[in-house]
């Protein structure tokens, strides 16, 4: 084969080769393109989803606290104004752990976070301080432990230290008079209804929710 030939066959192959490597970098860029591309919509939906997620847990002004395995609490989860509420109830202007805050808030609600930690038993108990009262609900989900506090505080008002948590928590209005028919306690819910600021102000302001009721209630006390 002359050297002209030779020389012709070798740009021809070069030509051939640099043309394949074109056109494979060319599938090749299109492939990474296509990947990137539904990479980020991946991310824009993962995105949009916390969004809503934080959304919705902001709206109803709660915060969540993870229990780690040596029994300590993780770092809070939550809007940062629904954390400084609940921060300003247990700790009030001091620094510590929101877990032990709530531990030392009474024997018994450090005894339901010893067994949701150790046995993964749900609770649901109210934390009291003279600042306020929280909501805490506890769960085991996943292998892990937590908390969730309700940061729509309930202030503490006349009474409400005599009542069941659940009924000073309760939507429903709920109420106690003594045999007399005057009010002795009632909870938010009542409070709410009636627009009082506390039981006192309800008593000498003369608000009630249900005479009817009162007067039946007071008639059986005077009978018992």
């Amino acid at each position: 084969m002359a050297e002209a030939d030779i020389a012709f066959v070798a740009a021809a192959g070069a030509a051939g080769l640099a043309l394949s490597v074109s056109a494979w970098a060319w599938r090749l860029r299109n492939r990474m393109l296509a990947r990137a591309s539904a990479a980020d919509a991946r991310q824009t939906a993962l995105e949009s989803r916390l969004a809503d997620r934080d959304a919705g847990l902001g709206a109803f002004g709660e915060i969540y606290l993870g229990l780690t395995a040596d029994g300590e609490g993780a770092e809070p989860q939550g809007e940062p104004a629904d954390i400084r509420r609940v921060r300003a109830v247990l700790l009030g202007d001091g620094e510590g752990d929101l877990l032990m805050a709530l531990v030392a808030s009474a024997p018994e609600n450090a005894d339901r976070l010893a067994r949701l930690q150790t046995q993964g038993a749900p609770c649901d108990f109210l934390a009291r301080t003279p600042r306020g009262i929280l909501r805490v609900q506890g769960r085991a989900a996943a292998g892990a432990a937590w908390l969730k506090l309700s940061s729509e505080v309930l202030r503490g008002h006349d009474g409400a230290d005599e009542a069941e948590p659940l009924t000073e928590l309760s939507p429903v209005p709920s109420w106690r008079v003594d045999g007399t028919g005057r009010l002795v306690w009632a909870n938010r819910a009542w409070l709410e209804e009636v627009k009082a600021e506390s039981v006192a102000d309800a008593v000498d302001r003369g608000l009630g929710f249900d005479r009817g009721a009162d007067a039946l209630i007071a008639e059986a006390r005077g009978w018992a």
